[in-house]
């Protein structure tokens, strides 16, 4: 808990050491997050460093390109490959965590960089949401990284180049191509109030008839759907509703606070709208959780315009809420809240309390 509670109040530090200078900010934070990802113990997250990885890791480092080219589930060749390419440099599976976690620091410190209004929320619900995952989902983690890189083509309205990204992004994690819905969803779905019909409708549909769920994952993802006939991924149906709160809570916080319909904040609402759609497929297979996280990343953003400046001379189509005590309050209060829900629930499901560096395995 130690290591946590050092590492908010050393983000805090360096808000309030650097002001206003937010490339410094970003590059700090980022170092500060880098660091203890890359020297944690490979114990910490859930089991998938430990074994799955590292047993990857082994495998390549003992076998031949050839055998990787080939190798028996295509979904996985790009991976292998790259960690093939990094083995050739060192045979340290530390090493090698250090760094297959670049990518992803990288995609998340320009995507706040360039689009967040309030960095520090924006890193703290980051930390709260979606780093553990950094700890043990290398392979998902890195897709994630790509897919950070193409909201940008969504609001240029540029869908050749969205594709080309999504697809290379699924040449490392075959879910990855769900993203694709991303791009008419954002750029032909006007925010409204319709879209918490779109996340009722799929609480519904995933609790009242989860079979129409597996057999769509039967028919497109054969890889994930021999997990579930194997026991892998558990089918049970007791997975847990509270992960929609923050995203939700994030959602609505912005919609009431936005100041106009700005075309890129639209963009944000139906991305964090179908980071929840898909949260909800968890209730058939938990392990469809992870397909929320393409979404859910941009909720790091999103959360930051609550808190965006305003211009008075603008018109506004929302409640006036400029009075600076009140978000100085609603800023407060999603800050420690997000800590809190770090500390008290996010540690404890990903199995990363204590936290523990590498050489205390």
């Amino acid at each position: 808990m130690a290591v946590y509670i050092i590492l908010f109040v050393l983000l805090f530090a360096l808000h309030c050491a650097f002001g206003n200078n937010k490339i410094a900010f970003c590059i700090s934070a980022g170092v500060l997050l880098y660091a203890l990802i890359s020297l944690r113990s490979i114990t910490l997250g859930v089991y998938d460093t430990s074994e799955i990885y590292l047993q990857n890791f082994n495998y390549v480092q003992s076998t031949s390109w050839n055998n990787i080219w080939t190798y028996k589930l295509p979904s996985q060749i790009a991976f292998l490959a790259i960690t093939k390419f990094i083995s050739l440099f060192s045979n340290n599976y530390q090493v090698y965590l250090a760094i297959i976690a670049i990518p992803i620091v990288v995609a998340v410190c320009n995507l706040i960089y360039k689009y967040s209004d309030e960095p520090l929320i924006s890193f703290i619900s980051y930390i709260s949401l979606y780093w553990l995952y950094s700890f043990f989902l290398l392979r998902q983690i890195l897709a994630l990284s790509i897919i950070a890189y193409s909201v940008k083509y969504i609001y240029r309205r540029k869908p050749i180049q969205f594709v080309a990204l999504v697809l290379v992004a699924s040449a490392i994690h075959n879910t990855a191509i769900i993203f694709l819905i991303a791009y008419p969803f954002c750029r032909f779905v006007k925010f409204g109030y319709q879209n918490y019909s779109f996340i009722l409708a799929s609480f519904i549909l995933t609790k009242l008839a989860p079979s129409i769920v597996t057999n769509y994952i039967g028919k497109y993802f054969p890889v994930q759907s021999s997990y579930i006939s194997h026991g892998i991924y558990d089918a049970s149906g007791n997975f847990s509703a509270f992960g929609l709160v923050p995203p939700l809570a994030i959602l609505v916080l912005a919609h009431i606070f936005k100041r106009n319909q700005s075309v890129k904040d639209d963009i944000l609402f139906n991305l964090s709208t179908l980071s929840m759609v898909t949260y909800c497929f968890a209730f058939v297979v938990s392990d469809l959780y992870r397909l929320s996280i393409y979404f859910g990343l941009f909720n790091i953003i999103l959360i930051s315009k609550v808190f965006k400046k305003v211009n008075k001379a603008e018109p506004t189509d929302s409640v006036d809420f400029n009075n600076d005590e009140i978000l100085l309050f609603i800023y407060v209060v999603l800050i420690i809240a997000l800590i809190a829900y770090f500390l008290l629930r996010s540690v404890d499901n990903m199995n990363a309390m204590p936290y523990l560096f590498f050489w205390q395995n």
